[in-house]
């Protein structure tokens, strides 16, 4: 009986090892891919940029601060068609930040899938060599755990601040997104002290209460009390969760909020442009044929103003992008959430319990890795331009790049012409 249990315990373990090395595999290469397809969107929107200065553009592209890029040949055509108007209302390009937060969780991942897992497998399997590593295995999984959160909980509030302060141009004096930033991690400072303090506790390894020989953690280096251990992980428990909360209800009302602002300004644009402008300067030339003499006595009649074409795309890149931004943040919010409900809950009870825990509680445990390996897959889903550069780089067109660049000193202006017409056919 007991070398059946000793059989079984063994199976499950070569189940968790499986399982750890596929989200291992799976994490590393979403994120690189991640990392790679927002390098070539931002290669090809600069290179569009500076296409658009050596030929002389009056305008610049349509952006947002959140993704850097517009629908290149609509805008191209409209700003043709409305260059005096679009030329006033053209913004400047602004970093994108939204490319700056996925590039922070994405850092945040692949120091988990480089450094967290490989010392999980080798706990797993053989047992860490040492008690440093023991500490450096749980200071890594607590820190990764909040500065993942901190990430999610500072985008969804800079969403919302750049949200407002679209959509209320009128007030003045609004914070900067940069001092929201800094305010906010200062904030943040007391909730990454709690999940750091707990790991000044080394505690034993649950598995060696299952008569499993590893030498790894076996050893308890207590410099707070367990009582007080177990405070800290309540309190990173609920504090975890009740931001969680306050950022699902924040993102719902963004969603919302700028469903109905877009709604509004829709309805309002063809008042605008109810009179085109070649109406008008038919207009006018019927005017000046009839009563010339009375013309240049008089004030020209008030023309209704044109349509602003640039107003218009700035409402459906704003709108497309929030949207965008809603939807995979929603995701990423989510399964934060449901990920790492085993790993409190067994953080919480291990110390109350006495009964030795299961390899089944232990693999429910690890399934929080998951949300370091297929965060890239609630960016892929909600977002198409970076699905089509994921499938340019699986297809090797990336290493194209490097031809091009030593190519362009020497011969830029000649085939200037000829890179604007194939430019407009990338997908962005």
């Amino acid at each position: 009986m007991l070398w059946k249990l000793v059989r079984m315990n063994d199976l499950l373990t070569l189940l968790q090892i499986s399982i750890v090395s596929v989200i291992g595999i799976l994490g590393f290469i979403f994120n690189w891919l991640l990392i790679l397809a927002i390098q070539r969107k931002s290669y090809y929107y600069q290179q569009h940029q500076h296409l658009h200065q050596l030929t002389g553009s009056s305008s610049t592209p349509v952006t947002t601060p959140f993704i850097a890029h517009s629908s290149i040949t609509a805008l191209n055509s409209l700003q043709q068609a409305a260059a005096t108007v679009a030329a006033s209302h053209l913004q400047p390009t602004k970093t994108p930040k939204f490319d700056t937060f996925i590039f922070s969780l994405l850092i945040n991942d692949i120091i988990v899938c480089n450094f967290l897992i490989p010392l999980r497998l080798i706990d797993l399997s053989t047992g860490l060599p040492c008690d440093f590593l023991c500490y450096t295995s749980k200071f890594i999984e607590k820190l990764s755990a909040v500065i993942e959160h901190v990430i999610i909980t500072l985008l969804i509030i800079t969403t919302f601040f750049y949200f407002s302060k679209t959509r209320f141009k009128s007030l003045k004096h609004q914070p900067s997104i940069s001092r929201i930033c800094f305010f906010f991690i200062i904030l943040s400072l007391p909730l990454i002290g709690m999940y750091v303090a707990g790991t000044f506790s080394i505690t034993v390894n649950e598995q060696q209460n299952l008569k499993i020989d590893r030498s790894s953690c076996k050893k308890t280096y207590v410099y707070i009390q367990e009582s007080t251990q177990a405070t800290l992980n309540w309190l990173c428990f609920l504090s975890t969760y009740v931001i969680s909360g306050f950022d699902l209800l924040l993102l719902i009302k963004i969603k919302l909020s700028s469903k109905n602002w877009t709604l509004k300004n829709v309805r309002n644009l063809p008042k605008y442009g109810e009179q085109s402008p070649l109406d008008n300067v038919y207009q006018m030339q019927n005017v000046s044929n009839n009563t010339r003499s009375t013309q240049l006595q008089t004030t020209p009649p008030n023309r209704s103003p044109p349509l602003d074409y640039s107003s218009y795309i700035n409402l459906s890149e704003f709108s497309d992008d929030i949207h965008t931004l809603g939807n995979s943040t929603l995701l990423l919010l989510l399964f934060y959430i449901l990920f790492y409900v085993p790993y409190w809950m067994h953080e919480i009870s291990r110390r109350q319990s006495q009964s030795p825990p299961s390899i089944l509680l232990l693999i429910l445990n690890d399934l929080y890795l998951f949300t370091h390996a297929i965060k890239p897959l609630c960016y892929l889903i909600t977002q198409k331009k970076l699905r089509s550069h994921i499938w340019a780089i699986i297809r090797c067109k990336t290493f194209r790049i490097l031809p091009q660049l030593i190519h362009r000193k020497s011969s830029r202006m000649p085939s200037m012409n000829n890179n604007i017409q194939s430019h407009n056919s990338y997908q962005y």
